[in-house]
């Protein structure tokens, strides 16, 4: 019998699956866009993973043109936002790269996403690959929020899907906690298995990956599952400082001293220079259309909460008192109550699929005690990202991405 969870999970899909007009009625490509260079269609272009696999598109070469879905309040508000991200003065691009990028103003939860039916068009005649990465990634948000951007985002990316005729490959970007409340070893392949939920982000990224799987047959899916994303493992960059930076942040500062949950739970941490490597390596394979790849730190490359947070008190302040673990519902802050519930489970990732997928290209995810120093120094730098100038240090690592054939140093990678 299908637990309760799961089957209000499965109606919930199946609504979205069932718009107004026919199912994920068709547009025509523009047929003189047929013969034209393939193009990139890519959403979440203005977030932390999405600026990375922009940058690694163009790094690997081509001239095909690079589609960014910007979601604004208006057109002139997007066009503020992607110069600011993409046409930056000191962003150290050659033109061609700039060139290739095309911003398009919309919403993926709206419908055929806010865009105009000419732009539609264009996309139908001309997208050979997709990249979602676009998410509702607050854990304090509601189901019902969360929803409307991941799970009817997905059914809109779906759409254009079906009406690209040239699509080689849809790379959806889901997440390794759509496992829920499971514990043991979380095989890649695995899915549907009884899991509950522990807020509305897990569960519409599940019920979206379960929507997506049921196009497999007939669109050349690529499910991609990372885990909790940090900062570059080379210079500590990042843009979202929010997720584990948040509770990291209070202990820092010396404002959380009692931590609700396992001090033996294993954290998994995955740098986002690996997943934009990965994914855009693998996106370039045909034969990894079909399968589900696991973008983890994965069993051995884990670190115990008590570990994490003790490197950090002495990294930021040697003088200060220990920290103490105290039972998980012991904590009245309910927004912190959201990242407490992740120390209170044992998880380990399973990665076997994606390790013999990338075997001989040089990437493997760098062990995250090699470089927790370099997450923390830049937090300690930009003053938690409060400080001017932030995206400096992203171009610093850009010219330097690495191309095809290029691999890390092996003395920071687990075994």
């Amino acid at each position: 019998m299908m637990p309760p969870n799961i089957k209000a999970s499965c109606a919930a899909v199946k609504r979205a699956d069932k718009p107004e007009s026919p199912l994920f009625s068709y547009v025509h490509g523009d047929e003189s866009r047929r013969s034209a260079p393939g193009g990139i269609f890519l959403t979440g272009g203005t977030g932390f993973l999405g600026c990375e696999l922009v940058a690694r598109f163009l790094a690997r070469g081509g001239d095909e043109p690079i589609y960014i879905l910007i979601r604004a309040r208006s057109r002139a508000e997007a066009r503020k936002r992607f110069h600011s991200l993409y046409n930056s003065p000191g962003l150290p691009w050659p033109d061609s790269y700039r060139k290739r990028i095309r911003p398009l103003w919309g919403d993926i939860s709206l419908p055929w996403m806010g865009l105009d039916p000419d732009e539609i068009r264009n996309l139908a005649g001309r997208v050979t690959r997709i990249v979602h990465s676009a998410a509702s990634i607050n854990l304090n948000a509601s189901l019902q929020e969360a929803r409307r951007t991941n799970l009817a985002g997905a059914r809109e990316i779906l759409r254009l899907a079906l009406s690209c005729r040239r699509l080689e490959s849809l790379a959806w970007i889901s997440t390794a906690f759509v496992a829920g409340n499971r514990i043991g070893c979380i095989l890649e392949g695995e899915l549907q298995c009884g899991q509950k939920f522990r807020n509305g982000y897990e569960q519409s990224k599940f019920e979206a990956e379960i929507l997506v799987r049921s196009y497999k047959s007939i669109l050349p899916v690529t499910v991609f599952r990372p885990s909790i994303i940090v900062g570059d493992s080379r210079t500590g960059y990042t843009r979202n400082f929010s997720s584990i930076y948040w509770p990291l942040r209070l202990v820092a500062e010396g404002e959380l001293r009692r931590v609700p949950g396992d001090p033996r739970t294993p954290l998994d941490l995955v740098p986002v220079n690996y997943v934009a490597d990965a994914v855009a390596e693998l996106l370039d394979r045909h034969r990894s259309t079909g399968f589900c790849y696991q973008l983890v730190a994965g069993r051995g490359g884990t670190i115990t909460a008590r570990e994490f947070l003790d490197r950090a008190i002495r990294y930021f302040d040697r003088s200060r008192e220990p920290l103490r673990f105290i039972p998980p519902r012991a904590h009245a802050d309910s927004r912190l109550r959201v990242f407490f519930e992740y120390l209170t489970d044992y998880k380990q990732f399973d990665d076997s699929a994606t390790r013999t997928a990338l075997r001989g290209t040089g990437l493997r995810c760098p062990r995250i005690t090699d470089y927790l120093d370099r997450l923390f120094g830049f937090c300690q730098r930009t003053a938690w990202g409060g400080q001017g100038g932030i995206d400096q240090y992203r171009f610093h690592s850009w010219p330097e991405l690495p191309m095809k054939g290029v691999s890390y140093d092996e003395s920071t990678c687990s075994n």
